[in-house]
């Protein structure tokens, strides 16, 4: 419900601000080169590390415009973040998506998003999560609003049993 959105959302606009970041940086680096095509062809051009706007929960891609990955943080190890050919016909459009991966139990947020140099697009971004830590809350947060109700319903019946008994105590010593 609300809890859910909310944890969903600030892991949303967590990506969001991550990809504003790194997209700022790298425009800059990509704005002092001409052409933007050689820059990502380029061996020896430095880039800043992606391993600096990540943490060990944010994962960072750095796509070609055919859906190749060109860089990624150093946390993604050999993996790479998947992308739907949607959301990168969308960033070639420069346009932003947001989806929701499954692998197996696991959930990765993918944040996707164009990388404009000189007014074209010519990168595309990702920035993912994964959802481990959102659903360990909401599995807890589900754990204790059951032992919660549980434990209401109980006291209720005591305190409504101990009432009823309080109520029908005169009526029972008149009885007698």
């Amino acid at each position: 419900g609300t809890i859910s959105y909310s944890l969903h959302d600030e892991v949303d606009r967590t990506l969001q601000a991550r990809a504003r970041q790194v997209q700022s940086t790298l425009q800059s680096v990509f704005e002092a080169q001409r052409d933007p095509d050689v820059l990502l062809n380029q061996t020896l051009i430095v880039f800043p590390s992606l391993d600096t706007f990540s943490d060990p929960d944010i994962y960072i891609q750095l796509l070609r415009l055919d859906g190749q990955a060109y860089r990624t943080s150093p946390n993604l190890g050999a993996r790479h973040i998947p992308i739907s050919e949607d959301a990168l016909m969308r960033a070639r459009r420069g346009q932003s998506t947001l989806l929701t991966w499954q692998d197996g139990t696991a959930r990765l947020r993918v944040y996707t998003a164009p990388l404009i140099g000189d007014g074209v697009v010519i990168a595309v971004l990702q920035v993912g999560e994964y959802l481990g830590n959102v659903d360990n809350t909401l599995r807890r947060l589900s754990t204790l609003l059951v032992l919660a109700i549980a434990g209401t319903v109980v006291l209720a019946a005591g305190m409504g049993s101990f009432l009823a008994r309080r109520s029908i105590a005169p009526v029972d010593q008149v009885t007698q």
